[in-house]
């Protein structure tokens, strides 16, 4: 005897709203350098930290490089994040890179 199996059915697709970054641009139109250098400046050590990261090192070769603990390293990645509005190491030296800063 066949037994007839509910499937239930798939839920309505839910559409969220592209997040509003400011006006359109009109066609044609392309960032100058003005425009696409970010607002936030960092100091000497954080970018040497991200441009060591970047090298591929680890946080405590970083450490010894630096002169400084790898708890050290790691308060000022967290912190450098934070600043930068990022989660993880890696975006931030991602977001570095982007900008031209390492």
């Amino acid at each position: 005897m066949a037994r007839d199996v509910l499937v239930p059915e798939p839920a309505a697709a839910v559409r969220l709203p592209r997040p509003r970054r400011g006006p359109r641009p009109t066609p044609g139109w392309s960032p100058g350098p003005a425009d696409r250098r970010p607002s936030i400046e960092l100091e000497y050590d954080d970018l040497r930290l991200l441009s060591l990261l970047s090298s591929g090192m680890t946080l405590s070769a970083v450490g010894r490089e630096l002169g400084v603990c790898d708890r050290t390293v790691r308060r000022r990645l967290r912190s450098l994040c934070d600043q930068l509005g990022v989660l993880t190491p890696i975006q931030a030296v991602t977001w570095a890179a982007r900008y031209w800063l390492i």
